[in-house]
Formats: structure tokens, C-alpha cells, sequence
């Protein structure tokens, strides 16, 4: 039996102290071994790696993208360039001028581009007559010159606007010479610019119309025959050409013809007297024109040539003297002159009549009496 002061004993405690630390050695020996063996098996996989082909992975890189080729303008701009057929067709020239504005951004070369929006300003511009926005339309044609200033049609179109509205604002303000000065130039080139045609023959007719009022018969005439040459329907120079013509040649009138120098007197416009005169010389002579008497006198006096005038009909004047009818001239000694000289060229400027002729003729007209001497 154990005694109480004696400890407990394990089995393990009576094992030889030999046998104990050979364990531990088998113990360390294996592990060394084992080191042994991992590092030859790693020696051998490097060695091995090493004797065969090396084969490398490739990277799993993203699948490339081709590259897009740059457009060039043309490409860029070629849907544009439907759109401004389309525009074209359609008269929309509001969107043809953007359009092609920006087509001329992107090719600021193409002479196409260039070319159709100088177009589609001049049809902008034409629209814009039609609406009678004047100023505005004289802007697209001075931009659809500076686009294609070498093309004859915008260049005229743009003149006769400016000339157009020169004579519209003259004809607005009753400057009837200016406005028919202007608008006759569009006249002659395109008669059916806008309404040029109608305007032109208005303002011939006021322009008449201020003849006549100032009796300037001939000037009255001829603007009344202009007025009706470009509008034949227009009731008032007709009327008005009628009454000017009566003026210009009423029916009771003297006529004197300085080629054959025959003197007619016209009554309901019927010659019902004829005289044989002496009219101006060469380097006095007698004017042509429509004339009036207007001045009668018994006798006149011509100081500077000493003469006595009898049966005085004065018609116009010639510098400081009046040219007129009268009979044969007198001398202040009594002498007559020029009596052999009738159907001649002898006076200086007058009409001069046989003396019983010409107290016939003073008789028989009076003052405002119509005279008319032609070639």
C-alpha cells in the first residue's frame, strides 16, 4: 500500500528516461525529412519547369474598336443639301438661307453653296416686293450681290428696285419731273416691274396738267401723248389732250409758214385770209413756235433802228425787244422800207405785211389771239 506522503506515479513516469528522448528525436527527424522531401519535390517542379516550353497567357484584353475615318465637308454637309432641295421646291426661302449659311460653314469653299444662297436671297427678295417691304427686299438683293456679283439679272433687278423707289418717293412728293425721269428708266427695260407702268403714265399725266395750268401748251401736249402712249385707257389725257390741242391750234388762229412766208388767218379752222410777208434774216430770224399776241398798238417805234412801226401786233420777245406784226417800216424822214422785199428774208426778227394787209390783220385779232409760226 502507498503511503499517504508518498505522489502518485503516471505510467509515462516509468518509462525509461532513453526511451522518452528517443521519441522526440524520431520526431525531429521526420520533420526534417519531410522539409527534405517539399524541398526536393520543389527543386524537381523547377527544374522541370524549366526544361519545357515556356508558355506565356495573354492578357484578357477588351476586343478592339475599328477607327471611324474623319468625314470631310462634303460628307458632313450632304444631308444639308437635301434639305435645301427640299427647300427650294417648296419656296421656303427663310430655311434655304439657313440651311445653306451653314453649309457654308462647314465648306466655306463650295461655290454651289455660294452660288444657291445668292439665289435664294434674290427670291427672298422678290417675295419681299411682292409684300411691298421695299427696304427690306433692297437688303437681300445687296446680299445676293456680294454673294455672286457677277451675275447680270441681280444686278439689274437691284438697279431698277433702287431707281424704282427713287422715283416712288418722287412721285409721292408731286416732283412729277423726277418721278418720270426715274420710273422711265424702268419703263424701258422691264415695263412690268411692279407697277411702274400705271405710275409712269400718272405722273406724265400730273406733269401735263402743270403744263397746262401754266399754259405751257406744246409741254402739255407732249405729256399727255407720253401718258397715253403707255396707258391709251386713260380717260383724263384724253380728255385733257383734247382740250390742249384746241388751245394749241383753236379754231380761229394765224398761222405763219417761214419757208414759203404765207400768213393764214384761220376762222372755225378754215383759212379765210392769206398775206405775203417778209419775215427775219439770216442773222435775225423770226423764232418758231406757239406764240399769243400780246401787245396792240397803232404805231411802235424801234429806237434802235430809227423805225416807225405802224399796226402793231408784238408776239414775243427777243432779248430787250419785242418781235411782232406790223406793216411797212417807216423811216423818220418819211421813207418806206423793204416794200419790194415781201417773200423775203429782210427783217430783223418781225413779220412784216403789206400795210393794208397788215391794218387788216390788226383789225381782226386781238390780244391772246393764238399764233403759230413753224419751220
Amino acid at each position: 500500500a502507498n503511503s499517504p506522503e508518498t505522489p502518485a506515479r503516471s505510467y509515462a513516469d516509468d518509462l525509461p528516461a532513453t526511451r522518452v528522448g528517443g521519441r522526440r528525436l524520431v520526431t525531429i527527424l521526420a520533420s526534417v525529412a519531410a522539409v527534405a522531401v517539399v524541398l526536393l519535390l520543389g527543386m524537381m517542379i523547377i527544374t522541370h519547369a524549366q526544361s519545357e516550353p515556356r508558355i506565356v497567357q495573354a492578357l484578357d484584353l477588351p476586343p478592339m474598336v475599328e477607327a471611324t475615318p474623319t468625314l470631310s465637308a462634303e460628307q458632313r454637309a450632304r444631308s444639308l443639301w437635301q434639305q435645301v432641295d427640299v427647300a427650294f421646291t417648296r419656296g421656303d426661302w427663310n430655311t434655304a438661307v439657313d440651311l445653306l449659311n451653314h453649309i457654308r460653314q462647314i465648306d466655306p469653299r463650295s461655290d454651289e453653296a455660294r452660288a444657291r444662297l445668292a439665289e435664294a436671297h434674290f427670291n427672298r427678295g422678290m417675295r419681299l416686293i411682292e409684300s411691298n417691304q421695299l427696304d427690306e427686299a433692297r437688303e437681300e438683293f445687296d446680299m445676293a450681290v456680294r454673294l455672286n456679283a457677277g451675275s447680270q439679272k441681280l444686278q439689274q433687278v437691284r438697279r431698277e428696285l433702287h431707281t424704282y423707289m427713287k422715283g416712288l418717293e418722287a412721285y409721292w412728293e408731286k416732283d412729277w419731273p423726277k418721278a418720270v425721269e426715274q420710273l422711265q428708266l424702268i419703263y424701258e427695260s422691264d415695263p412690268d416691274f411692279r407697277d411702274t407702268q400705271m405710275m409712269l403714265a400718272q405722273a406724265y399725266l400730273q406733269w401735263g396738267i402743270s403744263y397746262q395750268d401754266a399754259r405751257v401748251w406744246d409741254d402739255a401736249k407732249k405729256s399727255y401723248e407720253m401718258a397715253l402712249e403707255i396707258s391709251p385707257d386713260l380717260d383724263e389725257a384724253q380728255s385733257r389732250l383734247a382740250q390742249v390741242i384746241e388751245e394749241i391750234t383753236p379754231p380761229r388762229r394765224i398761222e405763219v409758214n417761214l419757208t414759203t412766208r404765207i400768213v393764214e388767218v384761220y376762222e372755225n379752222n378754215e383759212v379765210v385770209r392769206t398775206y405775203l410777208s417778209c419775215t427775219g434774216r439770216s442773222t435775225a430770224p423770226t423764232v418758231p413756235g406757239r406764240y399769243e399776241i400780246q401787245s396792240k398798238m397803232p404805231m411802235a417805234y424801234g429806237s434802235q433802228w430809227d423805225l416807225n412801226m405802224p399796226w402793231w401786233l408784238g408776239i414775243y420777245w427777243a432779248g430787250g425787244s419785242e418781235n411782232g406784226f406790223h406793216a411797212l417800216p417807216i423811216l423818220s424822214n418819211g421813207t418806206v422800207l423793204w416794200r419790194g422785199y415781201l417773200g423775203q428774208g429782210c427783217s430783223f426778227g418781225c413779220i412784216v405785211l403789206d400795210t393794208e394787209d397788215a391794218k387788216e390783220l390788226y383789225d381782226w385779232a386781238e390780244i391772246g389771239t393764238v399764233v403759230i409760226i413753224s419751220p
